[in-house]
């Protein structure tokens, strides 16, 4: 068992999350939001210009937790109050809406970086992964996107690709896809799975990995970027090292630093500390607070931020929390 290490809590998160709506045009067989639907709702523009005034020194903020973000009409303001203030802003889009106006109010906000969640290299294995038959029309918004950038350096355009036993075999395809379109990276992300569609355990590679498989990735790996992509994974980890379990009596979650420096808010005004947390717990487990009734210093040095910090540091996790590591890559 791992010693308690006291790690510092930053005064105020220098990372955040958010969900700007939690409304989706995607039926993904991975994702809490189709086995559980919820009313939709958005973050209204004033509770996020009262959240970003408390945050001076926010460093880092990412566009998307649950829902897709480009239904938010307000984004384009969004994007350019973030930018405006020196934040490194992540969009994270199922891109199905990535077109016209929108593309462009994006691409003229300087928006840093857009990562597009393709989950296939086909038609087929896209639709049956994301529940819509939208493949065709999501490479042709990447290219239009592409194409509004031209030699600029940002946006940034990186694919997400969940990675399963769902769609392995289309690894080497989907790095080919990745060159021919010309996006800049390749990320390959945790199956955090809860016992619905294609996110159950069956379907995780993780500590599951052949030796055949985990060869094949990295060789896949060097061969993309050989070709000039910038491949990376969950976790800081290299793409076959994401796969590796540990056991569970390792504690890896002790290392988690999430609840300590970043923040995640729904789109309801709920905080929440992590976004992993959203797929494998109640709403009312995880919630710290909810911007709509406390500040976020409230929330963040209130009781409950406090009682999970200190939980995990003796190696007394939430529930939410022990599988981290475990049966995905912390």
């Amino acid at each position: 068992m791992n010693s308690a290490r006291a790690l510092p809590t930053r005064a105020l998160p220098r990372r955040l999350h958010l969900e700007v709506t939690n409304g989706c045009n995607s039926l993904c067989t991975t994702c809490v939001r189709t086995r559980a639907p919820e009313p939709t709702v958005e973050l209204a523009p004033e509770l996020v210009e009262r959240l970003l005034a408390q945050l001076p020194e926010l460093e880092s903020a990412a566009l998307q937790v649950n829902g897709e973000p480009l239904l938010y009409r307000p984004l384009p303001w969004l994007v350019r109050e973030l930018v405006r203030r020196h934040v490194h802003v992540e969009l994270n889009t199922n891109a199905i809406t990535l077109e016209g106006e929108m593309a462009r109010s994006l691409v003229d906000a300087q928006l840093p970086q857009i990562n597009i969640s393709l989950d296939g290299a086909t038609a087929s294995t896209y639709a049956r992964i994301r529940g819509v038959d939208a493949f065709e029309r999501v490479l042709r918004n990447i290219r239009h996107v592409l194409r509004l950038r031209g030699a600029a350096p940002a946006p940034r355009v990186v694919l997400w690709v969940t990675l399963s036993r769902q769609n392995i075999a289309e690894l080497d395809s989907l790095f080919d896809l990745a060159v021919q379109l010309g996006v800049d990276g390749v990320y390959l992300q945790r199956l955090v799975f809860f016992g619905y569609g294609h996110a159950r355990a069956a379907d995780s590679l993780h500590g599951r990995l052949t030796r055949g498989q985990s060869l094949s990735v990295a060789r896949a790996t060097v061969r993309a970027r050989a070709a000039g992509l910038d491949v990376a994974a969950s976790g800081g980890h290299a793409p076959d090292a994401m796969h590796r379990g540990l056991a569970p009596d390792a504690e890896p979650y002790r290392a988690c630093r999430r609840p300590s420096e970043s923040a995640v808010v729904m789109a309801n005004g709920d905080v929440v500390p992590c976004c992993i947390a959203t797929f494998v717990a109640p709403r009312d487990a995880i919630t710290m607070g909810n911007l709509k009734r406390q500040s976020l210093a409230e929330i963040w040095s209130g009781e409950r931020y406090r009682e999970w910090r200190e939980g995990l540091r003796r190696g007394e996790a939430p529930e939410a929390c022990v599988r981290c590591g475990v049966s995905w890559s912390l």
